[in-house]
């Protein structure tokens, strides 16, 4: 999934993001969270944890009032300096392809990926992601993972 987003990147003419050990664990904890524990439901989206682990549970709502649920999560589950900000996805038997297609054909999500819109002043030096059964997320960060 890294080198997916990398290679989709580097078509727009922008370098490659590290391969942050940090952010990959983070990225695998919450693709297991999501498939285990669910805590997407109600007002809850796919950037929502559960209270079943080693993190600050959150609902994380569409009007984004939780977004330091997600910044923070990096920070609570590993060594990661700086904040963290996720993309998500979810579909049937979704796979690398799928999930890149969805980010790529939304907006919002595009934009965190290829620095566009409010993410044009962010220089990403940090990036995990993890895909499993329907769920796919990638995590960005500024710092780099020491």
């Amino acid at each position: 999934m890294v080198d997916a987003i990398n290679d989709y990147r580097e078509t727009q003419a922008l370098p490659r993001i590290p391969l942050s050990p940090s952010l990959m664990l983070v990225a695998r904890s919450h693709v297991a969270d999501l498939i285990e524990n669910d805590p997407v439901g109600g007002s809850c989206n796919l950037h929502s944890w559960s209270d079943a682990g080693e993190w600050s549970a959150c609902c994380y709502t569409p009007d984004h009032a939780q977004a330091q649920c997600m910044w923070d999560q990096p920070s609570e589950l590993t060594d990661y300096a700086g904040y963290g900000y996720e993309i998500a996805a979810t579909g049937t038997s979704l796979d690398i392809d799928d999930a890149l297609a969805v980010w790529k054909s939304s907006d919002g999500h595009n934009n965190v990926i290829v620095n566009e819109d409010i993410w044009k002043d962010f220089e990403w030096h940090a990036l995990g992601a993890a895909i499993e059964g329907s769920y796919a997320v990638a995590w960005f960060g500024v710092e780099a993972d020491e």
